[in-house]
């Protein structure tokens, strides 16, 4: 967001004479727009695949918790591996 306010600060001032760069006040108000967009779009997919699986992520949860080595933590990933949907 901090790019957007700042790339469109910085194309104002290149239409109003005040910078001449306006190439980059572009450049950096489209990296920044796009940015945002894949910011939102993956925090809607993580969102909505933790939501579709707080059940396994759960059980995950509890089989790490009640783990003693490494071979029962692997088990436990091998077992949500296979419960979880994508």
């Amino acid at each position: 967001m901090v790019g957007i306010v700042l790339g469109s600060i910085a194309l104002a001032r290149t239409q109003s004479n005040r910078a001449t760069n306006q190439g980059q006040a572009i450049a950096g108000l489209t990296c920044s727009v796009v940015a945002v967009l894949v910011a939102i779009l993956l925090a809607v997919r993580v969102g909505g695949w933790i939501a579709r699986n707080t059940g396994p992520l759960g059980r995950l949860d509890r089989c790490i918790t009640q783990s003693h080595n490494r071979a029962s933590v692997a088990d436990c990933f091998g077992r949500f591996a296979n419960e979880v949907r994508p």
